[in-house]
């Protein structure tokens, strides 16, 4: 391995699938629709802080299985 853990965020798909709600929020809001706006922001809203804590979880993970190998190197 290159000696990086997991690849940035932003080339995640998951990362565009929680910013895509939030975008979509913030455009009916800007066009005075409120009636979905709330509804999106809400959903965008969760679907971006469980993206965190996936990308948390899974950068924790990988720098437990990298300080394993250093160990046994």
């Amino acid at each position: 391995m290159d000696g990086k853990e997991t690849k940035p965020g932003v080339k995640t798909t998951e990362f565009w699938v929680a910013i895509a709600p939030v975008l979509m929020g913030m455009m009916e809001t800007m066009k005075g629709d409120s009636k979905n706006s709330a509804l999106i922001i809400i959903c965008g809203t969760c679907l971006a802080a469980m993206y965190m804590v996936s990308r948390t979880m899974v950068k924790y993970v990988s720098a437990k299985k990298n300080s394993g190998r250093a160990s046994k190197a």
